[in-house]
């Protein structure tokens, strides 16, 4: 299948990529081949997106209940492959630990699971989790995300500011993730994917660090996918967000979408059995119509 690229989208590539090439810096064609999006890409983007919103959603619509166990789903994400993130996620629900009440009463039990299903950090992500049941009730969050939602971007970011503050564990992308498959339009989950997308179109993208001193061009996808890293955050993060999505514009597509296509073509995405429920397609109700590119 042939690449679905924008012209002004390869336009910008090609400048990019002339300007390293002027640089005397080195990078990897192959890796490089990876930012070309086909519709098979965007096609699996929309059923991740999909998947995701069901565990936050009822028929169409989203539900208090659910709100918690998304929650769990983006607190066990940082420093994670998606497979090692839904074997921990479904180990909690095989072991009937998927409830603040249940949870909250069952700290160890929760530790030694994360730890048994291979989740990195599990102690500390146990603690976070083990917090949030504590006081999930007083956090009123079904109420805050359901009332702020989808009004403007400036709502959403305000929206997402308070739920860094009051969640520990939650950051700027994985805070972003949960309001995504919540429903925002306006925020967009910055990845080491993402930015790595934005470098190469020519974005002046602050790049994550690392604990080695290798240049990124050398080999980016392998890099990333090998080595730990640190998010962007504050200025840099909404910086890299602004361009995301000027560049899901261009693609005439919305950010989030952009950002999963991306996603699910390079990262360890595949299809989990974790979500087994029927669900009404009310994702592209909420985001139709869905552009042609997407189609």
């Amino acid at each position: 299948m042939m690449p679905v690229i924008p012209e002004e989208v390869v336009n910008d590539l090609e400048k990019a990529l002339s300007r390293i090439q002027e640089s005397g810096r080195r990078y990897n064609i192959s890796a490089l081949n990876d930012l070309l999006l086909t519709e098979e890409n965007f096609e699996k983007a929309r059923e991740m997106a999909e998947k995701e919103a069901r565990i936050v959603h009822y028929n169409g619509l989203l539900d208090s209940n659910k709100l918690f166990q998304g929650i769990l789903y983006c607190l066990l994400t940082p420093m994670q492959r998606y497979i090692d993130q839904m074997r921990g996620y479904d180990a909690l629900f095989n072991a009937n630990l998927s409830s603040s009440e249940k949870i909250a009463k069952n700290k160890g039990r929760l530790a030694r699971i994360l730890k048994k299903s291979k989740t990195l950090f599990p102690n500390q992500k146990a603690d976070y989790i083990h917090e949030l049941s504590r006081k999930w009730d007083e956090l009123e969050l079904y109420e805050r995300i359901r009332d702020n939602i989808n009004i403007s971007r400036d709502s959403e970011i305000q929206l997402r500011n308070s739920l860094i503050e009051d969640i520990k564990g939650l950051g700027m992308k994985t805070s972003s993730l949960l309001l995504r498959i919540s429903g925002s339009l306006y925020l967009v989950p910055v990845d080491s994917w993402m930015t790595e997308m934005l470098f190469f179109h020519g974005y002046d993208c602050e790049m994550p660090r690392f604990k080695v001193d290798r240049p990124r061009w050398e080999n980016p996808i392998i890099i990333t996918s090998k080595l730990r890293k640190t998010g962007l955050k504050g200025k840099a993060y909404l910086q890299a967000e602004e361009f995301a999505l000027d560049l899901a514009r261009k693609y005439d597509v919305p950010g989030f979408m952009l950002q999963l296509a991306f996603w699910t073509k390079n990262s360890s995405y595949q299809t989990s059995q974790s979500f087994q429920s029927p669900v009404k397609s009310f994702i592209f109700r909420m985001y139709s119509p869905i552009p042609s590119i997407c189609s």
